[in-house]
């Protein structure tokens, strides 16, 4: 019988998939016309900020306002969430395979310390005897968006000598950006495939089938319903307490 589960995992699937569509709009809106506006803008900010040194906040808001640099932290804010997101999905769905396949305890005790990347190998092992392919594209693009991942959760500042773009870190910041919001999608897309290739009995994965089979749905909606009536009555009986 399926189990109905308080997952996350589709939860953090559907936040990654409207923060990629957020995405793709603004990166879409480039064009040549940023480029000058840019190029005009990064000359006030630098003979003024950089050389001078003597721009006030509000001459610097003025700057930081203008569409081109709003865009730019428009992408980088719908990127990193796609990337987080995306992560977060891979993580809560393979726990919950062990969880479902083991239990609670089991999972908790002997499996939950495995690194993310571990689990994706061990646990479909442990379960149904085989491993996704290390080999495989899957498991390389999942290898990428963990030590990514990874960079972006535990930071560490550079200092920025130059605005050339071989040395300047928040251009190679920028560019992470736009190479690894993609490619968290495509993990999702490619590692949800890998799983299900070795173990179909999986039925979390049926959700993620619309990325790779163009006869998959998304989310039967009365399930949707039930959920959103369960909740709507969770959040009476709260106030009804109080």
């Amino acid at each position: 019988m399926t189990q109905i589960r308080s997952r996350h995992d589709y939860f953090y699937f559907q936040i990654s998939l409207r923060n990629f569509r957020n995405y793709l709009n603004i990166y879409n809106k480039f064009n040549n016309d940023d480029i000058t506006s840019l190029n005009i803008n990064y000359e006030i900010f630098k003979n003024k900020y950089l050389e001078n040194k003597n721009i006030d906040s509000i001459e610097l808001r003025k700057i930081e306002s203008h569409p081109i640099f709003q865009k730019i932290w428009q992408l980088r804010v719908f990127g990193y969430t796609t990337i987080i997101f995306s992560t977060m999905c891979l993580e809560s769905l393979i726990n919950d395979y062990g969880i479902i396949n083991t239990s609670v305890k089991h999972f908790t005790n002997y499996l939950d310390k495995l690194d993310l990347i571990s689990k994706w190998i061990i646990l479909p092992k442990i379960i149904c005897g085989q491993s996704i392919d290390t080999n495989g594209k899957g498991f390389e693009l999942l290898k990428k968006l963990v030590s990514y991942r990874n960079k972006m959760v535990h930071p560490k500042s550079k200092q920025l000598i130059s605005f050339n773009d071989e040395e300047n870190v928040l251009s190679e910041d920028i560019a992470s950006v736009i190479k690894f919001t993609p490619i968290s999608i495509q993990t999702i897309k490619e590692i949800t495939n890998e799983l299900y290739k070795i173990d179909s009995n999986f039925y979390y994965l049926e959700n993620y089938k619309v990325l790779w089979d163009k006869n998959a749905e998304f989310l039967d909606i009365s399930y949707l319903r039930t959920l959103v009536y369960s909740m709507i009555n969770r959040i009476l009986n709260i106030n009804n307490d109080n």
